[in-house]
């Protein structure tokens, strides 16, 4: 195998597989709210599909600052 592989949205690098999405949600009133509903909607999606070990990454200060706030 080499050391990274890429199966469409899906990627294994270093034996930890890497998946992106993407979604469309509905209108939103700023780009916090729509940063938080994409969170929202992905951490879901994560538990939907049995996924436990999971990290999110992104780049809204606010949105991550709040999630570790409520995860821990």
């Amino acid at each position: 195998m080499k050391l990274e592989e890429s199966d469409g949205p899906c990627t294994l690098k270093n034996g930890i597989r890497k998946l992106q999405g993407d979604s469309s949600i509905k209108p939103t009133n700023s780009s916090l709210e729509a940063e938080a509903v994409a969170l929202s909607i992905a951490v879901q999606q994560m538990k939907t599909l049995g996924y436990d070990q999971v990290a999110f990454i992104g780049d809204c200060k606010p949105i991550i600052d709040e999630s570790k706030s409520v995860l821990h």
